[in-house]
């Protein structure tokens, strides 16, 4: 999958010479937690010139094929700080992402930073699908199981309405209202009346106009 992350490097003035190691003000690891995909995250590295001599900084890569631009010596003077900010378009990304920022200095070894995110979707649903092997069909049986919906969007969402393709699977609520933020636990039940493999659909009909309905299957078979 292609994906860029921007560095863009403000330079600081200074003479050009050797100085004592950089003091990072920026922790290794940089986590960002949960953001919701198509945010795109900004932040910055920063790095201390303790002197007494001026740092000089080149270039700032990033792995796994990133575009990195502000390539180039870079000069911090004594008791300045470099500030290098950077960017991450979590759009296409899903779950765990870890990325790598090196940022190169004269006469030391380079400063590796690594940052780590969660990407999720606006409306998450969990389980994505149902599968009930092997039961036995019987009216006066039922099967209950639950699908959980997220809402990580910027609003609050509504869940306007629940359709199935029959009656032998019922949902509850059929409304509801999720805040921006929490989750909703929906009951599954279903009934096996008829002795036949099925594959059934749930959908959930929302007010959030980028996802106008979710679709969970609902896979059943029989001994």
């Amino acid at each position: 999958m292609r994906f860029t992350i921007l560095l863009v490097m403000l330079a600081i003035t200074g003479p050009s010479l050797f100085a004592d190691d950089a003091v990072s003000l920026t922790p290794a690891l940089i986590d960002h937690g949960k953001v919701r995909m198509g945010v795109v995250v900004e932040d910055t590295i920063r790095i201390f010139n303790p002197g007494p001599a001026a740092l000089v900084i080149g270039k700032v890569t990033a792995t796994c094929g990133c575009t990195a631009t502000g390539a180039g010596s870079r000069t911090v003077a004594p008791g300045d700080t470099a500030v290098i900010p950077y960017f991450f378009n979590t759009r296409g990304f899903k779950g765990v992402v870890r990325k790598q920022i090196t940022v190169h200095i004269g006469g030391q070894d380079p400063l590796v930073y690594t940052f780590q995110l969660q990407v999720v979707e606006e409306i998450t649903v969990e389980p994505r699908y149902h599968y009930l092997p092997g039961i036995e069909a019987h009216p006066d049986t039922s099967y209950m199981r639950t699908v959980t919906l997220g809402n990580f969007s910027d609003r609050p969402i509504s869940i306007t309405s629940v359709q199935t393709n029959s009656d032998q699977v019922k949902v509850y609520p059929a409304r509801a209202d999720i805040p921006r933020g929490e989750s909703r636990l929906f009951k599954i039940r279903y009934i096996p009346a008829v002795r036949k493999d099925s594959h059934y659909t749930i959908l959930f009909h929302t007010d959030y106009d980028p996802l106008p309905e979710i679709k969970v299957p609902f896979y059943v078979t029989y001994k």
